[in-house]
């Protein structure tokens, strides 16, 4: 028997079970992504912010909340329309312990408290959050979010005053005048309403942020990275700024914190 006829049988009997083998790899992959897209579509979950756990747990003091799962329900099978967000109802045969897999009632870590410990949110059911897990070293879920309603917001400025705290790091704090409106200002900075102006009884245009809460009432800081050994030169007045706004989650107000400038520098202290 020739080592070619060999090798024509070899390849007629690949040729007859290649349509099993590929259509065996076919189920496999379709069973994979399905479960890989599962996996993703769970990854992310929309929830609200609640006073104490599933068993009556009490309420934290730092960063860590608990949250609940919601589901959207709506009236009508129109996309359009405004939903309303529900917990689901656990049946009456189902237990505690497979029902929160299903409807998930966890901890879950605020990241924009974490580094201050802070726990300043509301836990009245009103604050919604989009919460993921990642999987730790250890194997264990955690969960996190950041709060939709703490958004930051620029906005054009121009400096009107300036304060000097000692350094280094040097910490000039400014206030000043909007571009968009000449008449409200931030970091403490009041500028003067003349009686007659069309603005005085509306100073701040509805589509902008108000400054009505500044973090600081004589100026707020220049955001730029400043070196501990460095002096730094302030701003002058009349310099134009962007002028970086943070909506606290608590009062609901817009914050000025910060400006986007560059001071530049006066002299190198050694180490």
């Amino acid at each position: 028997m020739s080592k070619y006829y060999l090798g024509e049988r070899a390849v007629t009997q690949l040729n007859k079970i290649m349509p099993f083998v590929l259509n065996l790899m076919k189920q496999k992959a379709g069973s994979s992504n399905t479960s890989h897209n599962l996996g993703l579509k769970k990854q992310y979950f929309l929830a609200k912010i609640t006073s104490a756990g599933p068993e009556g747990e009490s309420d934290y003091t730092d960063a860590r909340y608990w949250i609940r799962e919601v589901v959207c329900s709506s009236a009508d099978d129109d996309s359009r329309s405004k939903p309303t967000f529900v917990y689901p109802e656990k049946p009456s045969t189902t237990n505690l312990s497979q029902w929160l897999q299903v409807a998930r009632w966890l901890t879950a870590i605020n990241l924009n408290e974490f580094s201050s410990d802070a726990h300043n949110l509301s836990t009245d059911d009103t604050t919604f959050v989009a919460v993921y897990y990642k999987i730790d070293q250890d194997g264990i879920p955690r969960y996190y979010f950041s709060p939709f309603s703490e958004v930051n917001s620029i906005r054009g400025g121009l400096i009107k005053d300036v304060f000097e705290e000692s350094g280094p790091p040097s910490a000039h704090l400014y206030g000043g005048i909007y571009t968009d409106n000449i008449y409200a200002g931030w970091g403490g900075y009041e500028p003067d309403i003349p009686s007659a102006s069309p603005s005085s009884s509306t100073a701040e245009p509805s589509s902008t942020p108000s400054s009505s809460a500044d973090t600081e009432d004589n100026g707020i800081p220049c955001l730029q990275r400043h070196d501990e050994n460095v002096v730094y030169l302030p701003m002058y007045v009349d310099t134009y700024v962007s002028v970086v706004h943070k909506k606290n989650t608590v009062t609901g107000l817009w914050e000025a914190v910060g400006v986007v400038a560059g001071e530049d520098t006066d002299n190198v202290l050694p180490p």
